[in-house]
């Protein structure tokens, strides 16, 4: 994803393209039941699954982060901070819809080279802005 930005396709900013790359297309794809939390490519071929990426060795949180691997690896990280806001109990009533207004929102806020602290933070301003509660914005599993 560019949006006009020359976005470095390295490090935490590529890992952050393939990501919202991700977010935006299960979106877009509207897909029901597990479809909709698997990434997979035309061809059908199964990437992962991101409500459990154990089963694919993938990292869940930064702390699994790895600054050798490739960007789709470390990606996967703040796609499932998006899949973890999707399940909390909290934010149930925002749509698909809202979601994908909220984040693309928030890519307004980052720069060519953002890291994934600054792209939560873009997040949680989109959802300010939105007018997510303060309940609902406190929580530290994402």
């Amino acid at each position: 994803m560019d949006f006009g930005k020359r976005i470095p396709y390295t490090e935490q900013s590529g890992a952050l393209n393939e990501s919202y790359a991700d977010i935006f297309g299960a979106i877009i794809e509207n897909k029901n039941g597990d479809g909709f939390y698997q990434k997979s490519e035309n061809s059908g071929d199964l990437f992962y699954d991101i409500r459990h990426l154990s089963t694919y060795n993938l990292p869940q949180s930064m702390a699994d982060y790895d600054c050798e691997a490739d960007i789709h690896f470390n990606g996967v990280i703040f796609t499932r901070a998006w899949y973890l806001m999707l399940e909390d109990e909290r934010l149930r009533t925002v749509s698909r819809d809202n979601w994908g207004v909220i984040y693309y929102n928030s890519l307004h806020y980052l720069g060519t080279t953002a890291t994934f602290r600054q792209a939560r933070a873009a997040v949680a301003g989109s959802c300010l802005e939105a007018g997510f509660t303060a309940e609902q914005m406190t929580n530290t599993s994402y």
